[in-house]
């Protein structure tokens, strides 16, 4: 859910610099990616 208000924020703020832009939309990804991988780490330990 965090990370769906991140892009938003991005995608907000990206009208007023791209600098914030690129940088939620990466803090964003990266959350997903490591949140994936969590998951998947959890799921094959239970």
């Amino acid at each position: 859910m965090l990370s769906i208000l991140i892009i938003i924020g991005g995608v907000i703020a990206g009208y007023f610099n791209n600098l914030i832009f690129v940088t939620l939309i990466a803090v964003a990804a990266f959350q997903m990616t490591i949140c994936a991988f969590s998951k998947i780490i959890y799921m094959k330990k239970m």
